[in-house]
């Protein structure tokens, strides 16, 4: 049964997480929710228009390809879920932030934590450009972890905060969420 309410979901944390990874495993259990992998839909966009990667265009193009993807994202049927980092949210500071026409249609926040070793370990498992140093992984998850208590407090928003240090624990936890808040 799929609910009739519309949500959009701004599903954030820290990199290395395991963000992306709990979606893929999720959303084998909710076909009809899409998810939109914000960074690389902005890179997609900012390469289709201008040639370039996101972060290599100009303030007035970045604004351009983040007003084209809210409304995209606002166009979608059903219920979305945002792949992203909570300083997608900034307005100032963040090359990547989100358009206030879509940050005021968001319905609710889950943030995605976890240790600082286990964040540190998944990323050196993988190749990736983040830093692998202590400090910057526990910065970066201060950050997220402050700027998503905001938007909740900010904009009124359900929040719900998940620690992915057992990701069979960590999905069954968004999922009961998932079930209360009605997208069954």
């Amino acid at each position: 049964m799929i609910s009739s309410n519309r949500f959009i979901i701004a599903f954030g944390g820290p990199k290395g997480v395991g963000k992306s990874t709990l979606l893929q495993n999720l959303i084998l259990h909710y076909p009809h929710v899409q998810v939109v992998p914000v960074g690389r839909e902005l890179n997609r966009l900012a390469q289709s228009k201008f040639h370039k990667s996101f972060l290599r265009i100009s303030i007035k193009e970045r604004l351009r390809v983040r007003l084209s993807l809210a409304h995209r994202i606002i166009k979608k049927r059903g219920s979305v879920i945002l792949d992203m980092h909570f300083g997608e949210f900034e307005d100032e500071g963040y090359p990547c932030s989100i358009p206030s026409m879509l940050r005021k249609r968001i319905t609710h926040c889950i943030l995605i934590i976890a240790s600082p070793e286990i964040i540190l370990k998944r990323r050196q498992l993988r190749v990736c450009s983040s830093r692998l140093d202590m400090t910057s992984i526990v910065l970066n998850i201060d950050g997220e972890r402050a700027i998503f208590q905001e938007l909740v407090k900010r904009y009124k928003l359900p929040g719900l905060m998940v620690k992915n240090e057992n990701r069979r624990k960590c999905i069954l936890d968004l999922k009961k969420y998932f079930k209360r808040i009605g997208i069954i």
